[in-house]
């Protein structure tokens, strides 16, 4: 006996059969029921939503002998012709094989005669972008002026190659992907009926692997039925689908946590050891991440994820969200998947923003905000040690109270002394010029550091610390590293120990940038001025008509 799969036999035969379709099943019931016919029809959405369903379903609904409520009656001799695919006034055509103008040609002579059987002519073109544009132009006068008996109903996963001049002659109908509650209370219907024993979590597995297309959800939901002998449960359906468990996505986390890259490639071997699918591990890695993410803002509850949300800092979640976004779509285009798995999961700690230090620094800050109610501006000062002094100088942490303009300072672990060494035991002084300063030291500086002292205004220098105040745009840049690698560079051109007092601000001026951005725009007044006052090019302007392009003078370097 020939068994027919699932995505067929429980195909939808009429507009109240179709699954989370209900505008486009609105639009086209009052469409019939007024007789405001359409001569063309475009049907978009991603794989698996009903595009050539609902197709099927119209010219049904067309040519039904017998229509009820506007749904075709399914028993007349049209409706089950078209439903076997043998009504020769339905033509359906894949234009992924039939890309040609020929093709299009034929079609639109055919087009031309009245329908032999039923009351229109459907003709049915999937994947409707594959035409070559030449096919397009070919079909544009038809679609403008169609024979009355024509209708031409058009699906695609892909609109945005469909020319404008086409989807200008259709009426657009966008099918949404399908939800999982929806995909999972549809597979229970279905496999109450075909008598086989399932697990309602494993339904909910099946419904999030389909990733909205109802088809997908069905063919898996085949192969659980021969995987599982008829007895569909979520340990089988995690194993086939090659799903990980919790356990390992949480021993991912705390690897990344404790920035123990040795641990995170175990844990990662043993996740593909056990064979599971490692697109799957990194998009619920994704999704749980999202989750620490709301969790931290505010929109979530999750007593799992709290503990997540408290450690890792938000700046850090986002990025962590996004590389796995990349690594997504990395894995999906390569063969070598657990490379990219790997590196994917490497990337979050070696992105990371902050070491745990400053994570703690961080947390800190919040919970002093938290006590404020108010938002506060914050600004971190870090000291090295130097071979000539040796008294041990802290980095602090200033926080300004807004309420009385007071700083409260709290003690931060000392720097790492690896970072102090080969400080130069030439002793310089600082004579006032900040913008100098930062040129004259333009090549030491590391390009991560550069860019937040270019943008920063010069406010004092009393006890060999630095106050200075940055654009608040550069405030997620700076991190103890980063403060810690300035007052190095800073204590080798001084020969001692510098310290640093960082204050952030929206509307910082008399900076580096500011200064270049003068000299710039300077340059650029006499470059003009010399061609604009220029005799011989006066000459040629009144000779020839011409003009200056605008923008095209620059100055020269």
């Amino acid at each position: 006996m020939v068994h027919t799969v699932l995505a067929r036999k429980w195909r939808p035969k009429k507009f109240s059969d179709l699954i989370g379709q209900q505008t486009a099943v609105t639009v086209l019931n009052n469409i019939l029921q007024n007789g405001r016919l359409h001569h063309a029809y475009l049907l978009t959405g991603t794989r698996g939503v009903g595009k050539t369903t609902i197709a099927r379903i119209i010219a049904r609904a067309l040519n039904c002998t017998n229509l009820q409520l506007n749904e075709p009656c399914g028993v007349c001799e049209n409706c089950q012709d078209i439903d076997k695919g043998s009504f020769v006034d339905v033509i359906e055509i894949d234009a992924a094989s039939n890309t040609g103008v020929d093709n299009i040609r034929e079609l639109i002579d055919n087009a031309a005669y009245a329908p032999t059987l039923g009351k229109y002519k459907v003709y049915i073109i999937d994947e409707v972008h594959m035409l070559s544009k030449s096919a397009f132009n070919a079909m544009l006068k038809t679609l403008e002026e169609p024979p009355l008996h024509a209708i031409f109903v058009l699906a695609t996963t892909d609109v945005q190659k469909v020319p404008v001049t086409i989807l200008s002659r259709c009426l657009q109908l966008k099918l949404r992907n399908l939800l999982p509650p929806e995909i999972a209370a549809h597979l229970a219907i279905v496999l109450n009926q075909e008598n086989v024993v399932f697990e309602d979590t494993a339904l909910d597995i099946i419904a999030h692997a389909a990733h909205g297309s109802m088809r997908d959800a069905l063919s898996i939901t085949d192969q659980a039925i021969a995987y599982t002998n008829n007895k569909i449960n979520l340990n089988d359906i995690k194993s086939m689908l090659g799903i990980s468990d919790d356990d390992f996505i949480y021993n991912l986390l705390d690897a990344i946590l404790e920035q123990d890259s040795n641990k995170l490639t175990i844990v990662a071997n043993n996740i593909y050891n056990h064979g599971h699918d490692l697109e799957n591990v990194l998009l619920k890695l994704n999704q749980i991440l999202c989750n620490i993410s709301l969790v931290q803002l505010g929109g979530l509850q999750n007593e799992k994820l709290k503990q997540y949300a408290g450690s890792f800092s938000i700046n850090d979640v986002q990025l962590y969200f996004e590389i796995t976004n990349l690594g997504l779509e990395q894995i999906v285009k390569g063969n070598n998947k657990f490379q990219v798995f790997v590196m994917t999961l490497l990337r979050m700690i070696a992105f990371t923003l902050g070491n745990n230090t400053e994570k703690q620094l961080i947390l800190n800050t919040s919970s002093v905000k938290t006590k404020q109610t108010t938002s506060s501006e914050t600004a971190i000062s870090s000291s090295m040690q130097s071979p000539a002094v040796t008294q041990e100088i802290k980095p602090v942490l200033v926080t300004r109270a807004p309420e009385t303009n007071q700083k409260k300072e709290e003690a931060a672990p000392a720097p790492n002394p690896a970072v102090v060494a080969n400080i130069n035991v030439e002793v310089k002084s600082f004579d006032g010029n900040w913008i100098g300063l930062i040129e004259e030291l333009e090549n030491k500086l590391d390009k991560a550091i550069h860019p937040v002292l270019a943008n920063a205004k010069f406010n004092s220098y009393n006890n060999k610390q630095f106050n200075i105040t940055v654009d608040n745009k550069y405030e997620s840049a700076v991190n103890v590293n980063i403060i810690a690698s300035i007052s190095k560079t800073f204590s080798e051109h001084f020969g001692y120990p510098v310290t640093f007092n960082l204050e952030f601000s929206g509307n910082v001026d008399t900076t580096l940038k500011e200064k270049r951005y003068i000299e710039l725009a300077e340059k650029q007044k006499i470059a003009e001025d010399a061609i604009k006052n220029d005799a011989n090019l006066v000459q040629i302007q009144q000779l020839f008509s011409a003009t200056i392009v605008p923008g095209s003078i620059k100055p020269v370097e």
